[in-house]
């Protein structure tokens, strides 16, 4: 089970400029595990801590991030309660999740996002990329603690490739003063830098 300890700080700059930053930092890491990346198709989570005072312990997080792929297995059945599965036997923080679809056609209009939190048990925030037959396709986070914010950014598109975003928002475990900014975006694998 993959743990993160962060620290809590102040935040030095605005939310863009951290944005900016963890962008880069994103872009570095993917250089420098580029056939690592293509193999776990180019998914990033990021977490930055966000708080008002430095008083806070580290806060031990248990973060994942999945591809769903629209919920088709490797047999191309959709069954979410797959992906339930694996999410509720981790016992993540909080959850990144790309490919996922809001009423369209082919995954009989459900609303992914929303089944998954009910599924799991968990609080959900969802950002629209693109349109899709009868309804929308994008990122989404579930999160243990509720979500106090969440803004969906679309990202700088060229080539006329696959629009992507960045879901940037925030939780408040319970028992901090401190929030927890999340950032949870779907790269392209492209060679070209501009794309990526």
């Amino acid at each position: 089970r993959p743990l993160l300890s962060m620290a809590a700080k102040p935040p030095p700059f605005s939310l863009v400029a951290q944005i900016r930053e963890a962008m880069a930092g994103i872009h570095r890491c993917l250089e420098a595990f580029y056939p690592f990346a293509l193999a776990c198709s180019a998914l990033c989570a990021l977490l930055v801590t966000e708080c008002a005072c430095c008083a806070d312990a580290p806060l031990p997080l248990r973060v994942r991030s999945d591809n769903i792929h629209h919920g088709a297995g490797t047999d191309r059945k959709l069954v979410l309660e797959r992906i339930v599965k694996v999410i509720v036997s981790l016992e993540p923080d909080l959850v990144a999740l790309q490919e996922v679809e809001r009423g369209v056609q082919r995954t009989d209009r459900v609303d992914q996002a929303a089944e998954l939190a009910r599924l799991t048990k968990m609080h959900v925030a969802f950002g629209k990329n693109i349109d899709l037959p009868g309804g929308q396709y994008g990122n989404a986070v579930l999160s243990r603690w509720p979500i106090a914010t969440h803004k969906h950014i679309q990202l700088p598109s060229v080539d006329d490739g696959q629009q992507r975003a960045a879901l940037v928002g925030s939780v408040k475990p319970p028992s901090r003063g401190s929030s927890v900014m999340f950032l949870a975006t779907h790269l392209d694998h492209r060679p070209d830098d501009r794309a990526r």
